[in-house]
């Protein structure tokens, strides 16, 4: 069934926050979805493999505590946590490439530095092995996707690139929604699902038609 990026955002940022996510965090998982859904990417297919892994082990997927241009941890990394320590770090990537070790669903990852490639004005290449993606100027151009969408990146790699230049037309924003498989869409609800209040007798007081 085809839902609209709105819809994409929302079931995202809800089945994020079931499966553990705090609500910032939760966001930005919804952002990503709809990111990756307007440039017809399997953002929320990706979320509805992940999501369950994290609720079941979120104490197994970490972000990297940056320094000197380099991240420390032995840890499966988390692409939306990931994303976020990035963000909030721009001035390492500017100055020095990032490698990092064992990073799930990585295609997860290209949102957050997508955004970073727009503000800063940066032309920004992820890879891992069979996958490489350059964000430049608004548009995203996909230069290898044989493991496009794999589940376990060995290692990762970011840089800026200069002088980026390319005859090819590029990926960017232009669709209002995506296709999404019932099953995934059912993943992810029963995860929104456990941000809902439970119904007790209190709040079913008044409920119902007016006399």
């Amino acid at each position: 069934m085809i839902y609209s990026l709105s819809e994409i955002d929302a079931q995202c940022k809800k089945a994020a926050r079931g499966a553990g996510f705090e609500w910032g965090h939760a966001e930005e998982a919804g952002k990503s979805a709809r990111w990756l859904a307007a440039m017809q990417l399997p953002g929320a297919a990706l979320l509805a493999a992940y999501l369950p892994e994290y609720s079941e082990q979120a104490g197994r997927y970490q972000s990297p505590y940056l320094r000197d241009g380099q991240p420390e941890t032995d840890a499966i990394l988390c692409p939306i946590s990931t994303g976020a320590r990035i963000c909030d770090k721009v001035g390492l990537l500017i100055d020095h490439p990032l490698s990092v070790v064992q990073m799930v669903y990585p295609l997860l990852l290209l949102p957050s530095l997508a955004m970073i490639s727009r503000h800063e004005q940066l032309s920004i290449d992820l890879s891992w092995e069979g996958a490489e993606v350059i964000c430049s100027d608004g548009r995203v151009f996909i230069l290898d996707h044989s493991s496009l969408t794999t589940a376990l990146a060995s290692r990762v790699n970011l840089q800026v690139v200069s002088d980026w230049e390319s005859a090819e037309q590029g990926m960017s924003i232009g669709t209002s929604g995506q296709e999404v498989s019932d099953q995934d869409w059912d993943v992810l609800g029963g995860l929104a699902h456990r941000t809902y209040v439970p119904a007790t007798e209190a709040s079913r007081l008044g409920a119902g038609p007016a006399d």
